[in-house]
């Protein structure tokens, strides 16, 4: 009797497990059935890159620069960060500069310098996050430029007025026009990045100079858009203007002591009369032999 009970109280445990983990297999296959049937109804949000930026314009276009505008993209990707990048894919892309210079864009507004007039730019803005390197296809859209032409102003009688401790004053003269115009200064050393300021007065002081380091200044007006750049002007503290082909280990001609280029105009001339004796003493030389051959001539 008791071999009998405990046959049947295996048994009906054991039915019970077994009807456990039915149901619990069951449930689990419901769950993964309804998981999928979200998935492919876009009811679950898997994460992904951003959309292109949208609505990627230009604006203040002229002859060297342009400002890039956009808006951010109509999804996100089921990400909060999004972030941008910009890429030159026409046009003279070697000069190009942007503002701000970070590789990572956190604003959407881009500054473009460096640009050459009357040329054609193809700039690429992509929209990106930290899944965007996994997906096959970049988010990014595209705006075409062309920058404007020159004018034919340009300024003229670009000069030193005068010299400071780390720096000097450039003045210009101003073009034939009744508007307002202004004038972009460019400062650039010898080695190393041009430093550009604005201004409406037709002078300007340029400080932080470095001795012993030649400058090239350059300036061009605005009117009704940029006109060419004026002469260069180089110039170096202490030595005053410098020839533009000459480094800093050149002296200008105009630099020399007076006694140097006398003596070299005096040994200049020296050499001019022996030469010119050496040319009479061979001609002399000449003449006798020509005589002698006459006379043996004679003599025969």
């Amino acid at each position: 009797m008791h071999l009998v009970r405990d046959v049947q109280r295996i048994r009906k445990r054991r039915g019970q497990e077994a009807y456990t983990a039915r149901a619990v297999q069951d449930s689990i296959e419901l769950r993964m059935n309804r998981l999928i049937e979200c998935v492919l109804m876009n009811k679950i949000l898997i994460p992904e890159g951003p959309n292109h930026p949208s609505h990627l314009h230009a604006k203040d276009v002229d002859q060297s620069s342009a400002v890039l505008e956009w808006e951010e993209p109509s999804s996100l990707g089921g990400r909060r960060e999004v972030w941008y990048e910009w890429e030159c894919s026409r046009g003279d892309c070697s000069t190009v500069t942007a503002t701000p210079a970070d590789k990572k864009l956190m604003s959407r507004t881009l500054r473009l310098s460096g640009l050459k007039p009357d040329t054609e730019y193809s700039f690429n803005i992509f929209a990106k996050n930290s899944v965007s390197k996994f997906s096959e296809t970049p988010a990014y859209r595209v705006v075409d430029i062309r920058t404007a032409p020159l004018t034919r102003y340009v300024v003229s009688g670009l000069r030193v007025e005068s010299e400071q401790k780390d720096g000097i004053t450039l003045a210009w003269l101003a073009p034939a026009v009744s508007r307002r115009v202004k004038y972009e200064i460019e400062m650039e050393p010898k080695v190393g990045k041009a430093i550009v300021a604005v201004t409406e007065h037709t002078y300007h002081t340029s400080l932080n100079m470095n001795p012993g380091v030649p400058y090239r200044f350059r300036v061009r007006v605005y009117v009704d858009g940029w006109g060419e750049w004026s002469e260069p002007l180089w110039y170096e503290l202490g030595r005053g203007i410098v020839q533009q082909h000459q480094g800093p280990e050149t002296t200008p001609l105009g630099a020399l002591p007076g006694w140097v280029v006398l003596m070299a105009m005096v040994l200049f001339v020296l050499v001019l009369g022996f030469l010119f004796i050496l040319c009479r003493r061979k001609t002399h030389n000449r003449k006798q032999m020509s005589d002698l051959d006459v006379l043996d001539t004679y003599k025969q």
